[in-house]
């Protein structure tokens, strides 16, 4: 049986501190197979409703004025639920998607057009591809101008790499992300 993740907040409250104009919220969209988006063969979690009403009710009450909607592993390389996602909220907004290595430029080219500014790679389990192959793979995205972004089963330490780091809940960075301010030590 497939874990199952906690479904959004059907009732949103308005945050004391608002969100600067322009910035986007940072979105997963999952449904339900009745609806003709079924999990994909490798799902490791069931993802419970999460249509896209619910993100622009949430995005109208934080005051959010755009979205990227970021492909989640449980609809592997199938991105055709979050690129309709973008276009039922109804916000301007980009997405992240995830493409095997071998991804022809003509599908890059169109995932483009329809909004994808990135790639989203999970790393740190047995069947996660290598740095080395990511990163071979990031020279095709170039002419694109995408980011590569990586979804942290593990700890893990990058220095100097340009990157998107997501799903540090998993893990306490303390170790890893410590820096120095003018307040003391602090987690990044």
């Amino acid at each position: 049986m497939l874990e199952l993740c906690q479904p959004p907040d059907p009732k949103p409250r308005a945050p004391k501190l608002k969100c600067p104009p322009g910035r986007p919220i940072v979105i997963s969209i999952s449904t339900v197979r009745r609806i003709g988006f079924p999990e994909g063969p490798t799902a490791k979690f069931a993802a419970p409703d999460a249509l896209p009403p619910a993100y622009r009710h949430l995005a109208e009450v934080l005051g959010i004025e755009r979205v990227v909607a970021v492909q989640p592993s449980t609809y592997g390389f199938d991105n055709s639920r979050q690129l309709t996602a973008l276009a039922e909220i109804g916000l301007p907004g980009r997405a992240v998607v995830a493409v095997p290595f071998d991804v022809s430029a003509r599908e890059l080219e169109r995932l483009h057009e329809a909004g994808a500014r990135g790639v989203r790679y999970a790393v740190g389990h047995a069947n996660s591809p290598s740095f080395e192959e990511i990163a071979r793979f990031a020279e095709r995205l170039t002419p694109l101008q995408w980011h590569v972004e990586f979804h942290l089963v593990k700890p893990l330490v990058l220095a100097k790499a340009k990157a998107v780091l997501s799903s540090f809940c998993r893990y306490s960075c303390r170790p890893y992300c410590q820096h120095r301010s003018s307040g003391g030590n602090r987690t990044a």
